[in-house]
């Protein structure tokens, strides 16, 4: 499942959301999720959420949580951020091979948590293939950069013209 952020309040487009975080929390909840994936990082305090309440409402509606912090519209802060981001999307995604559901979301729904949702999705290995005589050299198969591709356009169409915001989240 995607989302954008459970509970944020203030300007959203022009106009003023007042969301309330418990009863969020207990909806998504009530449809099946038991783990949560908050991509956001310190922008959550910024829509008037502190982590720690965060937390222990998600607790009280029965859910876990992971957070893979990564910057708003931006890539990854490193290659090393993202590797450990990968790993804790496994214990994630264990949650749906369970057969339970996961909600991932960012700030709006459109960005990061379409994107950590799509890796669940197509469950590809998107690092790089290492060649050459010393193993500097890298390039991404061809066939793994048409499935990302695919799954981009197949999200467009059913989400936002604007999800995956910017080719550096790619």
């Amino acid at each position: 499942m995607l989302s954008s952020c459970p509970g944020k309040k203030g300007p959203v487009r022009g106009r003023s959301v007042c969301r309330d975080l418990g009863a969020d929390l207990r909806c998504i909840s009530q449809v099946g999720a038991r783990c949560i994936v908050c991509c956001l990082d310190e922008e959550l305090e910024f829509l008037w959420i502190r982590w720690s309440d965060y937390v222990s409402s998600a607790h009280r509606a029965g859910m876990d949580i992971l957070r893979i912090p990564l910057p708003e519209s931006l890539a990854p802060l490193s290659p090393q951020s993202f590797d450990e981001s990968r790993t804790k999307l496994v214990d994630g995604y264990s949650y749906a091979m369970r057969g339970s559901s996961v909600l991932v979301h960012c700030r709006g729904g459109l960005g990061w948590a379409l994107k950590i949702g799509l890796y669940g999705w197509i469950n590809v290995d998107l690092s790089p293939n290492l060649e050459g005589t010393n193993g500097l050299e890298s390039h991404t198969r061809r066939d793994t950069l048409q499935l990302v591709e695919r799954a981009i356009t197949v999200v467009r169409r059913w989400r936002s013209v604007k999800a995956i915001e910017m080719l550096e989240q790619v």
